[in-house]
């Protein structure tokens, strides 16, 4: 690690002397040479610290660690120096929510219903989320985003609601609490002998989920579909306390949401709701699909949604505590409808919510606490895992395997050309699209180049690049200085050559990002907002704009700097 060097020097050159940078490589297209400041006569400087950063293992995201490692090469051609923090997943997690690091560099999970932006923008930016916890990893705080992105969520216009989003992300942009570098491709493959036709879903998880997995045609086999995975569920099986996105795509298959997603991200009445009507801005009424079951044989009933809502509420799911929270209540209103009511209008609550949402059995769920002695239904150990889903969970091995058999009397049963789907854990995915490619397993993602590759070069597995709605970045904490100054986040900005990011570390699968709404979330994208290309003379200057100077090629702040420049409104 580069150790914290401090000296403090006092300077008496001429103001505004040039001086070259030594080190550099290139100048990012700029035509003229790179040019800096020599520090200010009467001005005591000190040499800038080295700065925090905290990155995942490469085990545990090669993605995410290759692109650390770029991004601090190319930070250092303009003067700043790293004290860089590799974790495993678990200590990345504690120390991310804790906002323990100047800058992390971190991505969204690739799901449908990210379409949908309210994570990326609301939850990841709203000062609500700020500090120790919450998930607004760069503590910004400002009350004209904070409007904005409230608007955006409850605007049930979808044309209005995209402009409020544009908004959001033109206020990001300008002020650049994140420095946006790749969206990176969605690498997957399929083996081609056993099944054939399917229809992938937008994002990371294109096969595994009730909607895709309906167009897979069964060729041979015995009727298995072997999902071969290096992504173990987190806090599985019980769904009070699940937590990721693997265990959300697992509960699909055991249990109904209300809500399916289209494999373009659009949501369909594909799941426990036969149709749903937005009364008003706060009220939708919802009607159940007749004859349901549960694996145990009893009806579900809107007396179990209503339970489900209820019960999330009352015991909170962290994970989900965003979809639960504009649920205000709930009253059944005949035998296969419910109306819900919310606590405040949210444009989310259909495509995300009664999506990420399933439901759970009454008979089963209540009483869990007093029965068991239990302060929270999500310490129940070898919960009772009855649901309604298409599949039933039959056989859980912690980090090994998950087998799910499908449920007979489910009303889409026979939409599904096979009998079981089991979720198999390895320990590398070059293993797991091994087996693909040898007919052991059915499909994988999440896959780098270079497996990826593999299988489009085999005779018996196809490999897809799917569109990317993942958006990488660097967070900085604009609590710390000097990152709360705009102008020092957009000086690093500049300075991220994103392209050769994609290319280096992606391979070239993966396109340069501006935003947190990827260009292949049509809806979202604002294809408007500034894009600080690639420019280390314009990086340079802007620190000089914010009172740095360099002494050869080390960079030097004023002992008593202060930001220049802690807010740019877009209403200027």
């Amino acid at each position: 690690m580069p150790s914290h060097r401090r000296k403090f020097l006092k300077r008496a050159a001429v103001t505004g002397s040039l001086v070259g940078l030594a080190g550099c490589q290139g100048d990012g297209g700029d035509a003229t040479p790179a040019e800096t400041q020599t520090p200010e006569p009467g001005v005591e400087y000190e040499e800038v610290d080295a700065v925090s950063w905290l990155t995942l293992s490469r085990e545990d995201n090669p993605g995410y660690y290759e692109e650390a490692q770029q991004a601090m090469g190319m930070l250092e051609e303009i003067g700043f120096q790293f004290d860089e923090s590799v974790y495993e997943s678990g200590q990345w997690v504690n120390t991310l929510f804790a906002k323990d690091y100047d800058i992390a560099n971190i991505g969204w999970s690739n799901t449908v219903e990210r379409l949908f932006p309210y994570y990326n923008l609301y939850f990841s930016f709203h000062s609500q989320y700020a500090g120790p916890d919450g998930g607004n990893f760069s503590n910004f705080v400002s009350d004209e985003y904070d409007q904005a992105v409230e608007n955006f969520a409850s605007e049930m216009d979808e044309d209005a609601r995209q402009e409020l989003a544009y908004r959001c992300q033109e206020i990001l942009a300008r002020n650049v609490p994140t420095a946006f570098t790749t969206h990176p491709s969605s690498l997957i493959a399929h083996n081609t002998e056993e099944f054939s036709g399917w229809d992938p879903m937008v994002g990371e998880w294109a096969y595994f989920n009730p909607t895709t997995l309906k167009s897979a045609t069964r060729q041979a086999g015995d009727g298995t579909v072997v999902f071969a995975t290096t992504a173990p569920p987190e806090q599985y099986p019980n769904f009070m306390s699940h937590t990721g996105p693997a265990a959300v795509f697992l509960h699909k298959l055991n249990y109904d949401p209300l809500v399916q997603m289209s494999t373009t991200g659009r949501p369909i009445a594909e799941g426990a709701a036969e149709s749903w009507e937005v009364v008003d801005d706060t009220t939708i009424d919802v009607t159940l699909r007749s004859g349901m079951t549960w694996h145990d044989g009893e009806p579900v009933t809107p007396e179990d949604v209503k339970f489900t809502w209820d019960y999330a509420t009352e015991h909170g799911i962290p994970y989900l505590a965003s979809d639960i929270e504009p649920y205000e209540s709930s009253e059944v209103t005949g035998e296969n409808s419910i109306r819900f009511t919310l606590s405040n209008p949210f444009a989310g609550f259909i495509p995300v919510s009664m999506y990420r949402v399933p439901i759970i059995p009454q008979h089963v769920w209540e009483g869990v606490t007093a029965e068991n002695d239990l302060d929270h239904p999500g310490q129940w150990e070898n919960p009772d895992m009855t649901g309604s889903g298409p599949f039933r969970m039959v056989n859980y091995e912690p980090g090994n395997r998950i087998v799910f058999e499908k449920h007979a009397d489910h009303y889409a049963a026979g939409e599904y050309d096979f009998d079981s789907i089991v979720y198999n854990i390895y320990g590398t995915n070059s293993t797991a699209v091994g087996d693909v490619i040898n007919g052991n397993a059915t499909f994988t993602q999440g896959l780098g180049y270079t497996d990826w590759q593999r299988a489009q070069n085999s005779d018996t597995a196809e490999a897809i690049e799917n569109p990317s709605i993942q958006a990488n970045g660097l967070f900085f904490n604009v609590n710390n200085e000097p990152f709360n100054d705009v102008l020092v986040r957009q000086a690093m900005a500049y300075a991220l050559n994103r392209t050769e990011i994609a290319q280096t570390v992606h391979q070239g699968y993966a396109q340069p990002a501006k935003s947190p709404v990827a260009p292949a979330n049509e809806g979202y994208h604002n294809p408007d907002v500034a894009a600080y290309e690639f420019s280390l003379q314009q990086a340079r200057s802007l620190l000089e704009e914010s009172g740095f100077r360099y002494e050869g090629d080390t960079l030097m702040k004023p002992v008593d700097w202060e930001p220049t420049t802690e807010y740019v409104s877009v209403s200027d």
